[in-house]
């Protein structure tokens, strides 16, 4: 007979960040038109704390929408037998109200599935920063082709499970070329710094003062 022995790959602070990232997948309407759609079929369903995540094949012939709220998780699948491809947004919108109207029939057979009042909550030991819009890191002194910047602007918050966000480095992208960061440097000086003066660069321009 088998027996359960379930094993925690992520951390809660790990989790609960996704959580709030696939909140936004919802929300913005860039990949599903499902909080739209359920909004239009059941105003009080629209309510719940919705997370999900969208899929897509290359070739168009599979999409998917997996939705979530703290008490239910459903997914839903489109695709043709033959799996020939779809229209680029038969999953934008087909799937978004095949999705809505099936969330809708749950809720009619059992108003407490969806649990329509929780909320998903970040773990206590979630650490957040506010971070530039620019750069994604903290504010902070950097040095850019010699001189010294004090960088400023625009934050947004951002979550993290250890240690919170660096302060912003020269190289501050993953996997970034030398002139890749030439061409981010030269769009963030451009309205987004204050307090410039002429300093040496001992670091290849990597230096924080």
């Amino acid at each position: 007979q088998h027996k359960a022995n379930p094993v925690q790959i992520y951390s809660p602070a790990a989790a609960t960040i996704m959580q709030e990232l696939m909140r936004g997948v919802i929300n913005s309407g860039a990949t599903t038109t499902y909080k739209s759609r359920i909004s239009q079929v059941n105003g009080t369903l629209a309510g719940a704390d919705w997370i999900g995540k969208t899929g897509t094949t290359n070739t168009n012939g599979d999409m998917w929408l997996m939705l979530s709220t703290p008490k239910m998780t459903l997914g839903g699948w489109i695709g043709h037998d033959d799996n020939s491809s779809m229209a680029a947004l038969t999953g934008y919108n087909n799937n978004a109200s095949y999705m809505a109207y099936m969330a809708d029939a749950i809720y009619q057979a059992d108003p407490n599935a969806w649990g329509v009042g929780d909320k998903f909550t970040l773990d206590p030991s979630v650490i957040k920063s506010d971070v530039l819009k620019s750069t994604g890191e903290k504010p902070g002194t950097v040095t850019v082709n010699g001189r010294s910047v004090n960088l400023s602007g625009p934050t947004v918050p951002s979550y993290w499970a250890k240690n919170g966000a660096p302060t912003t480095t020269y190289r501050f992208g993953i996997g970034a070329s030398d002139s890749d960061y030439q061409k981010a440097w030269s769009a963030i000086l451009g309205g987004s710094t204050s307090n410039s003066n002429s300093s040496s660069n001992s670091n290849n321009n990597r230096q924080v003062n």
